[in-house]
């Protein structure tokens, strides 16, 4: 069966499906029961499911399913208590995970027909920051059959690629901040009467950047859908630089070029402006979510 790679694709009609399958687990989901239980190994063991999805490719936890020794005696889909405050729980059972896991949650939950309780639904993605590690330093990763100790080579292969994604990480960052002083460039110039630079604004590196680190930031629909609108205006910014100078030769007088240079100004700060506001929220994400400050002098960033 083809499972849902999104929060919204799961339903109650696939859940009791998966149940009455007789699922407990598998390397893209897992059944719980309570979020909140007396077993003092529970938050624990919510801690090793979320690391190893994390460090893995991924994967939901469904809460409110009852395991099939508890099948006698309450039916398998009971649910659990709705209140504000499930995803907050959630968090506090994981926290032991070092570094810390980010995780997304369906909300509303899923309702339980004919019932006040609902099934609580958490999505934990590929981790950027993998491998994650529980309280007593063992690194776990998800497969068909469960949570599985990494090997020793799995868990130094990870972080050779954690390194690898730093560095592109800061490589992105260090990319906006170069596109951020190309577009105050446009902003600042002091005279409005004089021609702006007519530089185009190099987007070859980002171009690569977004596909290199796609998996890393896809958890943040907002930073990829700034990065994107970043792109599309320095096209927008460029092909206005491309028209004017193969407009130029043809104009037949020195108004008509004082006009178009007049019009050309007008465009170019409109959009830098936006790239400026765009690339801005970008930088501040990258700094908030991975602990990058802006170098004290970013003029030489592009040698």
């Amino acid at each position: 069966m083809r499972m849902p790679t999104e929060l919204n694709g799961w339903s109650y009609e696939l859940i009791e499906k998966l149940v009455h399958e007789g699922y407990l687990e598998t390397d893209q989901f897992d059944f719980k029961g309570e979020l909140n239980s007396k077993d003092p190994k529970h938050a624990e063991n919510l801690t090793k499911i979320s690391c190893a999805f994390a460090n893995t490719v991924g994967g939901f936890i469904v809460f409110g399913i009852a395991d099939l020794d508890q099948a006698s005696r309450i039916p398998r889909i009971f649910g659990i208590t709705l209140h504000a405050g499930l995803a907050k729980e959630f968090g506090e059972k994981i926290r032991g995970a070092s570094p810390n896991i980010l995780f997304d949650f369906r909300n509303p939950p899923i309702q339980v027909p004919a019932s006040t309780k609902v099934l609580f639904l958490v999505h934990i993605g590929q981790s950027p920051d993998r491998p994650h590690m529980t309280a007593d330093g063992k690194f776990w990763k998800r497969t068909n059959e469960g949570n599985k100790l990494m090997s020793y080579e799995e868990i130094r292969e990870s972080f050779l690629h954690y390194e690898e994604r730093r560095h592109k990480i800061k490589h992105l960052y260090l990319e906006l901040v170069e596109i951020r002083q190309m577009a105050n460039l446009v902003i600042e110039v002091p005279d409005p009467t004089q021609q702006y630079p007519l530089a185009p604004i190099e987007t070859t590196s980002l171009n690569a950047l977004l596909v290199d680190t796609y998996s890393m930031l896809q958890n943040d629909p907002t930073l990829i859908a700034n990065l994107f609108k970043i792109r599309r205006i320095a096209s927008v910014i460029n092909y206005r630089i491309q028209a004017f100078h193969a407009a130029v030769p043809l104009m037949l007088t020195i108004n008509s070029t004082r006009q178009a240079i007049r019009q050309l100004n007008r465009d170019l700060e409109r959009n830098a402006k936006s790239i400026l506001m765009w690339t801005d929220q970008c930088i501040k994400t990258l700094e908030t979510k991975y602990g990058l400050t802006n170098p004290p002098n970013t003029s030489d960033l592009s040698s």
